[in-house]
């Protein structure tokens, strides 16, 4: 793909090559990726490449400004990834956003089969056939496939682990209305719990936190359990692969267990479906460990587009409690920088730094950013997310950037291959 910028756009104006010479060379390469991926496909692919190239040359001679240059190739990415992943749909090859919620007849099967499977294993959990014995060594069995003290081992499959949450949910509910109802009993074990807080919380239990660090640092079964790991230049904790969420997966029933763990936290989920599955883009922010410290969470999950259609997930609602996606495979997993701003209990505006692309293998499904520091205003807490798509097909980048800006608590922005999210 050939491009031809004239020199009176560009002459004598070096503010507008600060501003948009980088986005033009971004989305120059955006635009020759997409040409390239066309060149590949089969099946009336050639008239939407000669239009394409027909677009670029008209832009050219009409584009007075670098700017709109650069306005101009984001119009064309727009138009033309569109366009392509129509044609991809029609013709049933490649990747691409899908819009269908019709399940085909196998579609239809194979959820079928997989809620069934989950019955069976629920009703064997709860012996409903009467066979106690046999419900506690399936208790058993699972227990052993979780391998939570290293959890990259487990085996469980998803039908096990949903009729797991299945089982286990009314349990934790009756526990948490037995506790609500012996604190609204006792006052004194709320303000047993406050004090405790407040204590650990407070300047004289710096030893606790210091053995808690020092967990977290030596024992790798802990991390593994937790997810997470402390690092000392940044007081801060991060995320860590392998551990027992990347194997078990995540639904909202999970997520709302936060709360029995001292997390006060916002959150703001979007879905959209691409090279035939759907997935779950989830944010974070706000206090962790009862008001104990500060910090923001993101993360990427999925799961077979064939199980959206036949389970449609809606955010809130009890239906979707148990629906649960798994951590995005690595293709799709992304590098994700994730900076947190906050104003301390003494007025000081304070931010921190968590990127994914700096330990590891680069990238992740999940970015936690975490800092020990009590007494912060949960209204002040802020998280910026610049996730970065390099690598990706474009569509894929496109439906996750659509999927976020339909968020109206979120602002977002494109620059090249990342996307910007600011969570407010």
């Amino acid at each position: 793909m050939e491009f031809d910028i004239k020199v009176n756009i560009i002459e004598g104006m070096p503010e507008q090559i600060a501003n948009y010479g980088d986005k033009v060379v971004q989305y120059k390469e955006i635009v020759e990726g997409i040409s390239r991926e066309i060149n590949r496909s089969e099946g009336g692919f050639e008239e939407l490449l000669v239009s394409m190239k027909q677009s670029i040359e008209k832009m050219e001679q009409q584009a007075a400004t670098l700017g709109e240059y650069a306005r101009g190739l984001e119009e064309i990415i727009r138009t033309y990834c569109n366009a392509e992943n129509k044609l991809i749909n029609q013709t049933n090859g490649g990747k691409a956003q899908s819009d269908s919620t019709e399940m085909t007849p196998e579609e239809k099967s194979q959820y079928e089969a997989y809620k069934k499977r989950i019955q069976e294993i629920y009703d064997k959990l709860l012996a409903k056939d009467g066979d106690y014995l046999g419900a506690l060594e399936l208790w058993k069995e699972l227990a052993i496939k979780m391998h939570v003290e290293n959890p990259s081992e487990c085996t469980l499959t998803k039908e096990e682990k949903v009729a797991i949450l299945m089982a286990i949910k009314p349990l934790v509910s009756k526990i948490d209305t037995k506790y609500d109802e012996l604190a609204a009993e006792n006052p004194f074990i709320n303000n047993w719990v406050h004090d405790h807080v407040d204590f650990l919380n407070s300047d004289g239990a710096n030893f606790l936190e210091k053995k808690a660090i020092e967990l977290l640092s030596t024992n790798g079964v802990l991390q593994n359990i937790l997810g997470f790991a402390y690092r000392e230049n940044s007081n801060g904790y991060y995320t860590v692969e392998g551990c027992l969420q990347n194997q078990w997966g995540f639904c909202d029933y999970i997520d709302e267990l936060g709360g029995t763990l001292g997390m006060d936290l916002d959150t703001d989920i979007s879905t959209f479906k691409y090279d035939g599955q759907e997935f779950r883009i989830q944010l974070w922010k706000g206090h962790y460990g009862w008001d104990s410290a500060v910090g923001g969470e993101f993360a990427i999950y999925s799961r077979p587009e064939w199980e959206a259609k036949g389970d449609p997930y809606v955010q809130g609602s009890k239906a979707s409690e148990l629906t649960l996606y798994d951590a995005a495979s690595k293709e799709y997993q992304l590098p994700v920088k994730q900076t947190t701003y906050y104003t301390d209990d003494h007025g000081r505006k304070k931010r921190f730094i968590n990127d994914t692309s700096t330990y590891g293998d680069g990238d992740h499904f999940w970015n936690l950013n975490i800092r020990t520091e009590a007494g912060v205003d949960k209204s002040s807490i802020s998280t910026e997310f610049e996730i970065d798509c390099s690598g990706k097909d474009y569509g894929f980048q496109e439906a996750l950037y659509n999927s976020l800006e339909q968020k109206e608590n979120l602002k977002v922005r494109q620059e090249g291959s990342k996307i910007i999210a600011y969570y407010e």
